[in-house]
């Protein structure tokens, strides 16, 4: 299989590496100078194609019209995003997998159906609340290509649940009760099995059903209070701390992008204008790739606020 890897980091390279020695073909796209040339020490530059992998003549000079899979883990969502849609739209790239850098730019992916994405800090986040002493509802897994998600909910004293056996549970309709965790071992979950008080259950449902689920599960408490949602806008800070006081605060910083621009890399001799994918901003590149009215809806949205 031939894997299409664009950003050199630490990521690319750990990722060509393991392809590599799995007995894949790999191409990895570089564009920083002396990052490149680190890693063709260590992969060989047979391996490696210079150069901006927005670019649509790099993709091509990396040879994407034959790629089987391509994987965009770049430090920049947007370029992520770009690269991302190019290689299923324009060169028809049967598989396309994307890192998500920042989880707030999640819907965006989601949006533009970059299916397969992978973000090390919901992933993080997803671990420590499952390692929390007090985690009453975790997401585990999101299968998205299944239309699948695992996730896990502790039974307390005041549960509905404690004490009654799995076949005697009203669930939401599609939601699966799959397995139990007891004193750390796993139990398959039979109707004759009961639910006690300090399990921990595991359901399969589709995406959508968290909500339904918390409010059967845990009717005492608020969804958007145990669910962890990464993707949800940040609370903001208040503007000026001093003002409620009425003394004149610190100036409050001016509120970054999520996407950090850097110029792009000039095209190579005798590449043709034509052949350049020339995006300016995120937003003109989810106007041309979006039809008008979910261009309104990512426009309004959190994520396309804060591109402004």
């Amino acid at each position: 299989m031939f894997v299409l890897i664009i950003g050199g980091g630490k990521v690319g390279l750990n990722t060509a590496r393991q392809l590599m020695q799995l007995g894949h073909e790999i191409a990895l796209v570089e564009q920083r100078k002396t990052r490149y040339n680190l890693i063709a020490g260590w992969l060989g530059e047979d391996a490696l194609v210079f150069g901006d992998g927005t670019e649509i003549w790099v993709l091509e000079k990396a040879g994407i019209g034959r790629a089987d899979l391509v994987v965009a883990v770049t430090g920049d969502d947007e370029d992520n995003i770009i690269i991302s849609q190019v290689a299923k739209l324009k060169f028809g790239v049967p598989k396309v997998v994307a890192r998500v850098n920042n989880p707030f730019n999640q819907p965006t992916f989601d949006l533009l159906g970059v299916e397969n994405t992978v973000c090390a800090t919901t992933a993080m986040l997803n671990l420590i609340m499952h390692e929390l002493p007090t985690h009453k509802f975790v997401h585990l897994l999101s299968l998205k290509r299944e239309q699948v998600e695992v996730v896990e909910l502790e039974v307390g004293e005041n549960s509905p649940f404690a004490h009654t056996y799995v076949q005697d549970i009203a669930l939401p309709d599609g939601v699966v009760l799959a397995a139990i965790v007891r004193a750390g071992h796993a139990l398959v979950a039979r109707g004759s099995t009961e639910i006690l008080p300090g399990d921990y259950v595991l359901c399969l449902l589709p995406p959508g059903k968290e909500k339904e689920l918390i409010k059967v599960f845990l009717p005492e408490e608020e969804p958007e209070r145990v669910q962890l949602s990464p993707s949800s806008t940040p609370p903001r800070a208040e503007a000026n701390p001093g003002a409620r006081e009425g003394r004149r605060g610190p100036p409050s910083p001016r509120r970054p992008s999520p996407f950090r621009r850097r110029p792009r890399q000039a095209p190579a001799p005798g590449a043709g204008a034509c052949r350049r994918l020339t995006v300016h901003s995120l937003a003109g590149s989810m106007e041309r790739a979006l039809p008008r009215a979910a261009f309104s809806r990512w426009r309004g949205s959190s994520v396309g606020r804060a591109h402004d």
